[in-house]
């Protein structure tokens, strides 16, 4: 089954507004050359609005670029961090003549973010702050709740009553500058930060605006493991280079249709139109799976019930939060009852509160179907999984219960506390899971090892789930065939 709403498909509006903006903007070169001095006064007028909504359908191609994008975890360095902020803000602020102030509440010495997603936030917080403030922009980073946060404040007249109900409206527009798009780039800094795991805030502080980023820290442990490449294989979206996946024992490849007649599949990002209402897009996804008439209408308002999205079924897609996205995505998923529901990393950017709940409906959706999900965060499975695949460079390297896989590295999981300057050197030389970072500017490690890494180590009991990239010592060999087996 392939992923219905693709980027290029919903990019299709972008398209279709350029071509008509280009052939008006060059009627409009003509006037303005014309002898007919108010025919010219009105031309150059439309000319900038012309150009406003060139601006604006290039933001809104950048925002669909942005929704289908995913957290790139990588481990940073706060001086790294507080460097490239700085650089990035005083060149804004120069350019709007105005000072910045940094200040810096965080210890930790390392994070691990998407600078891509928080580079992006920041440029649009300050750029906003920069155009409204009377003097100065102050920008405040502090770690929060395992995370860090990004405030940025300005010295302005700060959000009236009605900014601050439309905020994250995309068309919103300043009073003084109404040919900038305002809610647009708090739109897109809401939907990075939410995507990483965070939240974004807007509020008046004490001398003016004030938005508040927070970012949640990764999960340790590098994307590229093979996940999404195993799920579209499963979804027959891609053809195996080697091997076969066989279902009953029957090569998918040759049973076609009637194997994808068995799929529910959410990918990573799942294809939507943004001012679709909820029980349009699947009274439209039931059509595209041969549900029509009212058994499509019958199946689509079961399935809102159960998500938790009946009341909010007439609302428009762009208004719901990533975790409501999400939902409405396994909705789809299960419009046709599928035989196997195969999720690729469906609570990725999810709050703990929404990662519980989607967690708890999965469980609810596995009765009498197979269940495939893919995550590096593994506190999802923890209690739902039956059986676990560990992979690793596209090989799966260890398969098992839960229990028989703590099971193995018991006895062989140490905590260590080092110095927070010296925590990069322990990882590269140590088969480090795990880490956090102290107030007290210490580091602790989480090592797996066979005999103790270091004198102040401490063995850990393993009561529950661990997760580790590297721990897995003994790797079984990889049979190259991939065998399901429907639940009678």
């Amino acid at each position: 089954m392939r992923q219905l709403l693709s980027y290029e498909e919903r990019s299709c509006s972008n398209h279709d507004l350029r071509t008509p903006l280009t052939v008006l903007k060059g009627y409009d070169e003509l006037l303005q050359a014309g002898e007919d001095s108010q025919v010219r006064s009105v031309a150059v007028t439309m000319g900038k609005h012309i150009a406003r909504m060139e601006r604006y359908v290039d933001s809104m191609s950048q925002l669909q670029r942005l929704e289908d994008r995913q957290p790139e975890y990588q481990r940073i360095s706060l001086s790294e961090l507080l460097t490239q902020i700085e650089e990035n803000a005083n060149i804004i602020c120069r350019e709007n003549d105005k000072k910045i102030c940094l200040r810096n509440q965080a210890v930790s010495g390392h994070f691990r973010l998407d600078g891509m997603f928080l580079s992006q936030v920041c440029g649009n917080l300050v750029a906003n702050a920069a155009r409204y403030a009377d003097t100065q922009v102050t920008l405040i980073l502090e770690e929060r709740d395992g995370g860090l946060a990004l405030t940025v404040a300005d010295d302005g007249p700060g959000f009236d009553g009605k900014m601050l109900r439309e905020a994250w409206n995309s068309y919103v527009t300043g009073e003084e500058r109404r040919e900038e798009h305002f809610g647009l780039g708090l739109y897109i800094c809401r939907l990075l930060s939410e995507r990483h795991g965070g939240w974004l805030k807007v509020e008046n502080g004490a001398s003016g605006a004030k938005v508040t980023a927070f970012f949640k820290n990764g999960p340790l442990g590098a994307n590229g493991a093979g996940k999404t490449t195993l799920m579209r294989l499963l979804c027959a979206l891609q053809r195996p280079t080697e091997g076969r996946i066989l279902l009953d024992g029957k090569n998918i490849e040759k049973l076609g249709e009637g194997y994808r007649g068995l799929l529910g599949y959410l990918p990573q990002g799942f294809g939507y139109y943004p001012d679709f209402r909820a029980i349009d897009f699947l009274r439209y996804i039931a059509a595209l799976k041969g549900l029509e008439g009212k058994a499509g209408e019958r199946r689509a308002w079961e399935l809102l019930e159960e998500v938790g999205l009946s009341c909010e079924a007439r609302h428009r897609i762009k208004t719901f939060s990533g975790g409501m996205k999400k939902r409405l995505g396994i909705a789809q998923a299960m419009l046709n009852d599928p035989r196997i529901l195969i999720l690729d990393e469906p609570t990725t950017g999810l709050d703990p509160k929404e990662r519980v709940r989607f967690r708890n409906l999965i469980s609810a959706f596995s009765k009498g179907r197979i269940v495939i999900l893919s995550t590096h965060i593994v506190s999802d499975v923890e209690f739902i999984a039956e059986r676990i695949l560990v992979m690793k460079s596209g090989q799966i390297v260890h398969c098992g219960r839960p229990g028989e896989i703590i099971s193995e590295i018991q006895g062989q999981v140490w905590e260590c506390a080092v110095p927070a300057g010296h925590a990069d050197r322990y990882v590269a030389e140590l088969n480090v899971s795990n880490l956090r970072n102290e107030r007290d500017g210490r580091t602790v490690l989480r090592v797996i090892a066979g005999e103790r890494p270091m004198g102040n180590a401490r063995l850990v009991e393993l009561g529950g789930w661990f997760f580790c990239g590297r721990s897995v010592q003994n790797l079984k060999k990889y049979r190259r065939s991939i065998y399901c087996h429907l639940p009678k």
